[in-house]
Formats: structure tokens, C-alpha cells, sequence
């Protein structure tokens, strides 16, 4: 019996680091539901630089946030895997993967911003925990040998 799922899968890409290193890396575009019918767009970036370091990426593209806000917004979190956890933390876009991404009118949120207000931290948090957790392509880049 197959296991739902709370993760649409729309498209998977492969992008070059640019840190510096060069090493591809896939991003991941989907939809993640949550609560009772709601759901987000996410891209998720699984990103390997030498010496087995890795990133997971989490990119959350919500509607506006404010009356402001012209278009979609978007939240960053950063995960950096341990031995037995993954310690997360919410960037400024312009410290991610999506620095230089077209926003198309849209506004990305500050880490300020999304720390300073409990339930919108609460919520990336928990999104991030919800594709972690059933991306199916999330433990087997955790759990990938030093090698590959």
C-alpha cells in the first residue's frame, strides 16, 4: 500500500553552485499541503559542495504578506544536516540560492521579518519539517555516502 503524501511534484532541475565550486545540484519545484486545504509552492535545493557538505534549500512561495505586497512572497530556510537532525534556520534571499532569481514583482521576506512574527516563523518551520520529511528525494541526499 503506497503512503500519501502531502507533496505535488511539478518539475526537477539541475543548476550549477555558484559559490564558487561549480558542483550541480538539483532544485526541486512542488506544492506542499498543509492544515485543512491549504497549500504552498515550494523549491527545494539540495545543494553538495566538497568534503560531503550539504544544504538543503527551502524556498516557500506564498501569496502576499501584506496589503503592500504586489505579488507573491518568499521565505527562506536553510538546513544544514547533522548526525541525527537537520538545524534550520530562515536566510535573507540574497544569502540562498535564489540571490539572483527574477521575483516577478514579488518580495522576499527578511529573516527579520519572518523571526519577529511567532506564527509566521512557526509556519516556515513547520513547512520546512513537512518536505523534509516526505520529499522524496530529501533521504537519500542525507544519507548519501561522503563519496558521492
Amino acid at each position: 500500500m503506497e503512503t500519501a503524501t502531502p507533496i505535488q511534484y511539478l518539475e526537477t532541475t539541475g543548476r550549477f553552485c555558484t559559490c564558487g565550486c561549480g558542483r550541480p545540484y538539483s532544485v526541486s519545484k512542488g506544492v506542499l499541503q498543509y492544515g485543512e486545504g491549504r497549500e504552498v509552492d515550494f523549491e527545494l535545493a539540495l545543494v553538495s559542495h566538497a568534503d560531503n557538505d550539504r544544504h538543503v534549500w527551502l524556498a516557500l512561495i506564498s501569496g502576499p504578506w501584506t496589503d503592500e505586497d504586489a505579488g507573491n512572497c518568499r521565505v527562506v530556510i536553510h538546513g544544514l544536516p547533522q548526525d541525527d537532525r537537520i538545524n534550520a534556520r530562515v536566510e535573507d534571499l540574497a544569502d540562498s540560492p535564489w540571490a539572483n532569481v527574477d521575483l516577478q514583482g514579488g518580495r522576499a521576506i527578511s529573516r527579520e521579518e519572518v523571526m519577529s512574527n511567532e506564527p509566521a516563523k512557526n509556519w516556515a518551520f513547520e513547512c520546512f519539517n513537512d518536505v523534509v520529511q516526505y520529499h522524496k528525494d530529501v533521504a537519500a541526499f542525507l544519507h548519501a555516502d561522503a563519496g558521492d
